[in-house]
């Protein structure tokens, strides 16, 4: 049993509802259709695709619906999905998950939901909403599990009782294992045949609006020394070339970038940068992986020697991440006018390049990136 997650308020936009669009099948992209809002149309396309990132059995059609509503892959292993505000749920495996966004909840409610037990239990509880929200995720994730939704009245499902939330449920005979995850205003629960012990968190890089680039160039400011940037007003003129790219993680503001230009046979990373209160918490090789899926061509990027702890670090980090150190000599010519030149290092993915390779690289790079003929 595996479980993942994705934050997809980056998607939240009329360019995020087309990119999402031309990666769903034509069933999803039709269900997407019947729903007047966006963040909804979103979250119906956003299934599918975080599905096709992590089931291995899941193609381009899509999945199906068997007669009681549960969604299946022929053949496949089976799945459940669940979505709320910016997260999308999926688990793969026997059993069921649910995720939904922490909300006032008013009495009628928890009549209509509760069992006597429940209600005991809740009415211990100092933090009742957030208790209720506990209950109610396992009442889902329990019925979908049953694959009969909520045929069985919410009431009927019992997930806790006086001593508390209970940690396995018996469905058909079959003890099934109950777990409630803490997100920050959201509640994640499973029900599976197993204790669930986490999940993964999948990260979605979306293409930066102009309007971030202010916090953009503040990130940048904090990661790299002043002979590897340029002036903001450099920075930002190329948004308008349309070789450059800069896609990010955002929720409120933005978290972390990653600057490219793509060329033909290559892709070049010129920044890449975490803001530093989400450093160490494995954000970056998640966005490596997710710039990894984007492209299928070779990428590189540039580093300095390892003769400083800094650096030494920063290229193990990309060793980790499936890239190689070429020791073939580089400078990095002046970034912008009153710059100084810069002893670096080129890293690719993939596999260590040739002399050859490298002076094509290397040509590019100076010709389109620094407008200089090598």
């Amino acid at each position: 049993m595996k479980i993942y997650i994705s934050d997809i308020s980056g998607f939240f936009t009329e360019e995020g509802v087309k990119t999402l669009l031309s990666l769903a099948s034509e069933e999803r992209r039709k269900k997407a259709e019947r729903f007047l809002k966006i963040e909804d149309k979103i979250r119906c396309l956003y299934a599918e695709i975080l599905l096709k990132k992590v089931h291995p059995d899941m193609t381009d059609k899509g999945f199906l619906y068997d007669k009681k509503g549960k969604p299946y892959i022929p053949g496949g292993a089976p799945f459940s999905i669940s979505h709320s505000g910016k997260y999308v749920a999926v688990m793969v495996g026997e059993g069921g998950i649910d995720i939904e966004q922490i909300k006032d909840v008013n009495e009628k409610v928890l009549e209509r939901t509760l069992s006597n037990a429940e209600t005991e239990f809740l009415s211990a509880e100092e933090e009742k909403t957030d208790a209720f929200f506990k209950l109610w995720t396992l009442k889902e994730a329990v019925a979908k599990a049953m694959g009969t939704g909520f045929k069985l009245a919410p009431a009927e499902i019992e997930c806790a009782d006086k001593k508390g939330i209970r940690k396995t449920i018996d469905i058909g005979g079959k003890q099934m294992y109950l777990s409630v995850f803490d997100l920050a205003g959201y509640k994640l629960a499973v029900c599976g045949e197993t204790a669930a012990d986490g999940y993964e968190t999948i990260v979605e890089l979306t293409e930066m609006d102009i309007a971030d680039f202010g916090k953009m160039f503040e990130i940048m400011g904090k990661s790299f020394p002043t002979d590897e940037r340029r002036s903001k007003e450099e920075q930002k003129k190329l948004f308008e070339n349309p070789v450059y790219k800069v896609y990010c993680v955002k929720e409120k503001e933005v978290k972390a970038f990653i600057a490219v230009w793509e060329f033909e046979c290559f892709v070049y990373i010129e920044h890449f940068a975490v803001s530093p209160e989400y450093r160490n918490e494995g954000l970056g090789s998640k966005i490596l992986a997710a710039l990894k899926e984007m492209y299928n061509k070779k990428i590189c990027l540039e580093v300095e020697p390892s003769e400083i702890d800094m650096a030494k670090r920063r290229i193990n980090f990309y060793e980790r991440n499936g890239f190689y150190l070429n020791e073939h000599p580089y400078i990095q010519p002046p970034i912008s006018k009153g710059k100084k030149e810069v002893p670096l290092m080129i890293m690719t993915s993939g596999a260590p390049i040739t002399k050859q390779e490298f002076e094509e690289i290397k040509h590019t790079l100076y010709k389109e990136v620094y407008k200089k003929h090598s």
